[in-house]
């Protein structure tokens, strides 16, 4: 079914071809749920060039919402089985070396947390050789992103 949606996404067909996309993905993860380990990791980076496949078809289509979703969530399972490669099923990592240790050169994770009594933002950036971590009060953060917007606020970004 994806090489069917191949055929139809270079045809121009996209929302065909997004159907048989996502019809290969969901046999795909029914498979992937029978396997174990690093078997099943290694499945779901197999099944990441359909996801790929799927989100061209969507930004193709005008669909950049549902693009961006299954960009998304594609990543997040794909960062999930590695992590869960080397960890049991219900344990995570709690040190930032094991967090970094499986991030490709090309991947990040930006996490960022809004303390509203402080009027402040953390943000930390995590890759695979860097970690930043930032502060910034809130009037500083708009400013940056909205210079000169007076009443630049969460509304804007969120």
């Amino acid at each position: 079914m994806a090489s069917l949606g191949a055929l139809y996404h270079n045809r121009g067909n996209y929302n065909t071809a997004i159907d048989n996309y996502m019809f290969a993905i969901k046999a795909f993860e029914e498979i992937r749920k029978t396997a174990i380990g690093d078997i099943k990791r290694d499945y779901f980076a197999k099944v990441m060039v359909i996801y790929e496949y799927l989100i061209s078809a969507n930004i193709s289509a005008g669909y950049l919402d549902e693009a961006i979703n299954i960009y998304e969530n594609s990543r997040a399972k794909y960062f999930t089985e590695r992590l869960n490669s080397k960890y049991s099923e219900n344990v995570m990592p709690v040190s930032l070396d094991d967090i970094t240790n499986y991030l490709r050169p090309d991947e990040a994770i930006l996490l960022f947390s809004q303390i509203t009594e402080k009027n402040q933002t953390d943000i930390l950036i995590i890759s695979a050789d860097t970690t930043i971590a930032l502060q910034l009060t809130d009037s500083t953060l708009f400013e940056s992103l909205y210079p000169g917007n007076k009443e630049a606020n969460w509304d804007l970004i969120i």
